[in-house]
């Protein structure tokens, strides 16, 4: 059916299901003539491409699109064809210079004429959706091989990461023994470092045993200070066996007053007290209270105060608490500061007896300070 506007207009033709539409030679710079499917879409027709056909004259839609795929549908005495009157863009095509807008409660489908019963019935065409996007993950055996050059992609990274989901454990193992000798550059990579952690995580941990020993001392502090290689030491502290886990920690704790002041040590530090061996944990509060002034006083050894004081056992915390009581306004400083007053609050809830009321009595005396 070709259909031309007494004003000039775009030039519909429908063919099937589709309708084209012919630009003039004075419209915009666009592509001459445009193909879209159309559906019914809530009474109304639609093209795919987000565009309302509407005002219909003549026979139903039904009969409109009911051409057959030999040729353009043609009027003649036995069947009236519709002409689109109205075609208003809805969300693109906007560069159609000729389309008017449809108005908002018009009746976009005339009722049949005499000579086309009521009983034409209406296209039962369902209204068309996009195909949904293919998210299936690769299965495990797909990234074999190239499993270090996809963990350092922002996209491959991810399919590493599901295949390591969906993977048995021995297949865990295959994709761990393509990383050796990349645990390093894994790390403080911003793709591969998730690849490692979930692969320390889902792993059983002697397939992660063999990463870990592949860090040497002169590696493993340097990577805790990372912002990145500091996750994949907290994955290995929670899920290397427990022999491996000792050495690392102890390699760390030799280092402990750097990593408790550093932006991103502390953290391993918080989780060697939540997940440490029990005397790697006293160790950890020992050196906290031997330093508990120059550590409330940094930015970040005060967070590992406050995890010190909050978490573990009773008489750890209760010895944390004490050491900040007994430095002459050090409790006062802490209830200042930024994360220092979690540790204030802490010690209120800690102490006991004559212990608590000093506490109280000292915050209560610098009220002013506090309010300020």
């Amino acid at each position: 059916m070709h259909s031309a506007p007494p004003d000039g207009g775009p030039r519909l033709r429908v063919k099937n299901t589709f309708f084209t539409v012919d630009e003039p030679g004075a419209s915009p710079k666009v592509r001459p003539a445009r193909s879209l499917p159309i559906s019914p879409r809530g009474g109304a027709w639609h093209s795919d491409d987000g565009l309302v056909v509407s005002e219909f004259e003549g026979s139903s839609p039904s009969r409109c699109f009911a051409a057959g795929a030999e040729g353009d549908a043609t009027p003649d005495d036995s069947r009236d064809v519709c002409r689109l009157k109205t075609l208003s863009p809805v969300s693109r095509y906007e560069d159609l210079a000729h389309s008017a807008s449809v108005p908002a409660q018009a009746n976009l489908c005339q009722q049949p004429t005499s000579a086309h019963p009521a009983s034409a019935p209406m296209p039962s065409t369902p209204a068309w959706t996009p195909a949904a996007p293919d998210c299936s993950s690769s299965p495990p055996w797909a990234v074999r091989g190239q499993v270090w050059e996809l963990s350092q992609d922002p996209q491959g990274c991810r399919e590493v990461q599901r295949a390591i989901e969906e993977a048995t454990d021995g297949e865990r193992a295959g994709i761990a023994e393509e990383l050796h000798g990349h645990i390093g550059e894994a790390m403080r990579c911003p793709h591969a470092n998730f690849v490692l952690q979930k692969l320390i995580q889902l792993a059983p941990p002697a397939a992660s045993e063999p990463l870990a020993r592949e860090l040497g001392a002169e590696e493993l502090v340097p990577a805790a200070k990372h912002k990145f290689g500091c996750r994949v030491v907290q994955r290995f502290i929670e899920r290397l066996p427990p022999a491996t886990a000792r050495h690392l920690v102890d390699s760390l704790l030799d280092d402990f007053a750097d990593l408790a002041r550093h932006p991103f040590g502390n953290y391993v530090v918080q989780n060697i007290l939540a997940n440490g061996a029990e005397d790697q944990r006293a160790r950890v509060v020992r050196s906290i209270v031997g330093d508990i002034r120059g550590l409330t006083r940094n930015e970040f050894g005060c967070t590992v105060v406050v995890a010190a004081v909050s978490k573990g056992r009773a008489g750890d915390r209760t010895a944390v608490a004490r050491a900040l009581l007994r430095e002459k306004g050090l409790l006062v400083y802490a209830a200042c500061a930024r994360h220092g007053h979690l540790a204030a609050s802490r010690v209120l809830e800690v102490l006991k007896g004559w212990e608590l009321e000093e506490a109280r009595a000292l915050l209560v005396a610098a009220l002013q300070a506090l309010q300020a």
